[in-house]
Order: C-alpha cells, then structure tokens, then sequence
C-alpha cells in the first residue's frame, strides 16, 4: 500500500476486488457521477452511464498491477 497516499491505494483495491467479482453496485459507489472511465486505447472515454452500461453485462475482469504511483495533483472542473 502507498505510505504517501493510503487512502487512495485502498480505494484502487476496493475498486480491483470488485472488478474481479463482478460487483458492479459496489464498483460503481466508488465512482463520483461526473467521473470519466479512460480506457486502455487513447480513443476511449466514458462517461460513468456509459461505461456502466458496458461493464454490468460482463462477468468482471482481473487487474494486476505491476507498480502504482501516487500524486497529489490539483484540478479544474471541465466546462
């Protein structure tokens, strides 16, 4: 787990078991409704009803993570 960020590497966690389970109610509390999913091609990005869409129908998927960094980073909202 991050000592910098260990909230942040729970959260990823929680969000990696649910996947992995097909737990799609508990992956998707995880999400704020305004979150975009990006993809692993540099031409997908998903608005949470959409990616939720495509992800329910599935049975999960399995992340393994070689190698997490964290970064505290500041944002705008997009308008």
């Amino acid at each position: 787990m991050s000592k910098s960020f260990p909230k942040a590497a729970a959260l990823l966690n929680k969000l990696h078991q649910a996947a992995t389970q097909a737990d799609w109610d508990s992956y998707f509390s995880l999400y704020l409704p305004e979150a975009v999913f990006i993809g692993t091609d540099a031409t997908e990005r998903w608005s949470t009803p959409e990616f939720e869409g495509y992800a329910r129908p599935t049975d999960g998927w399995e992340y393994t993570p070689k190698n997490s960094v964290f970064m505290s980073v500041k944002t705008q909202k997009m308008i």
